[in-house]
Parts: C-alpha cells; structure tokens; sequence
C-alpha cells in the first residue's frame, strides 16, 4: 500500500519533468496507490489522467482539507486524512 498526499506528479508530468518511470512504485511492488488531494491545494492534483498506462492501481481520493490554498497543503492535520492512514494500518 502507498499513500501520496497533495503530489505534485501530474504537473510535473504536464510540464514533462517525469514520465512514466516511478522507479520501485510498480504495479508488482505497490498492491494498492492511494493518491490524497484537495482542490484547492494548488501542488496536488487527481493522478488517475496523468497515468492512464493500465496496471496501476491508483486511487485518486478527494479530501476536503481546508478553503484556503495555504491551508490546503496540511494533509496530516485533517481528520479524514489520519482515519484513513488508521484503517490502512489495522
């Protein structure tokens, strides 16, 4: 299991600075992707479009962190967040 919160990877792809290579995240070695974002978090974004190569099991997750996009980026601060990471756990 594999947990990305507020990833900047899609823009960096749009902008070609990363391609499909994500070195030990594989398919083989990640059973479960799952991918955290806000909407209002100006870094992150859905990952799902930015890697449409099957075989990836990658889950894009909205969470509604805060309003503001300062505030947005503190992922860990968020009670949905942390329950997640809880159950993932147990």
């Amino acid at each position: 299991m594999w947990f990305t919160t507020g990833s900047p990877i899609a823009k960096l792809r749009a902008v070609r600075r990363y391609d499909d290579d994500l070195g030990a995240i594989t398919a083989q070695t990640v059973a479960r992707w799952y991918n955290l974002y806000d909407t209002t978090d100006w870094i992150a974004d859905p990952l799902g479009p930015a890697f449409p190569k099957p075989g990836y099991r990658l889950h894009d997750i909205f969470v509604n962190v805060a309003f503001d996009p300062i505030s947005s980026h503190d992922y860990f601060n968020n009670r949905e967040t942390i329950q997640m990471f809880a159950d993932a756990l147990r």
